[in-house]
């Protein structure tokens, strides 16, 4: 597949407003990508939208099949910041489907002036709450909590002798 750069670029409201491009397929130094998965989301202001946003990240993917690129600009090619985004090493070989998805969401208020709420549906805002980084969190609580315990009971073994010593002296005094 190696070859051409393929990008997206999305567009709405009767302004045509647009997003950056993002690459769909990748041909960089590093090899070719395909990234299936994109997650976009549309800024309403009182109905009208006034931007269109890419929300990508590697949120649905492990470090390894995490690509960092530099995108563009949709209208002038003027490289942006670097982002991040989760390929898929299967497409390459296009033993499954890879067509593009894209996940919309909106921001904003409607012409009513209803918030849209559908922007707490998207990838990103699920991050913290992926399953890697909560196995990791669970696991570090479970070190800490079993390394106080080992402490604790060294400590009351190490005291032991000497509780049954004061018990032995209290049971003489009485």
């Amino acid at each position: 597949m190696r070859g051409k750069n393929v990008t997206i670029v999305l567009q709405a409201g009767p302004s045509t407003t647009s997003s950056n491009k993002a690459f769909y397929v990748l041909n960089d130094r590093d090899g070719s990508f395909v990234i299936p998965v994109f997650s976009a989301y549309v800024r309403v202001n009182a109905g009208v939208v006034t931007k269109v946003e890419w929300d990508n990240g590697c949120f649905t993917c492990d470090s390894g099949n995490c690509k960092t690129y530099i995108p563009f600009k949709y209208n002038d090619n003027t490289q942006l910041d670097p982002e991040s985004n989760c390929f898929d090493p299967e497409c390459l070989t296009k033993t499954k489907d890879c067509d593009p998805k894209i996940y919309i969401s909106f921001v904003g208020t409607d012409r009513d002036n209803n918030k849209l709420e559908s922007a707490g549906l998207r990838l990103s805002a699920f991050r913290k709450y992926s399953l890697s980084d909560s196995y990791g969190s669970v696991m570090q609580q479970f070190s800490k909590t079993k390394t106080e315990l080992t402490t604790e009971k060294k400590r009351i073994l190490e005291e032991e002798p000497k509780l049954q010593e004061n018990r032995n002296l209290s049971l003489i005094h009485i």
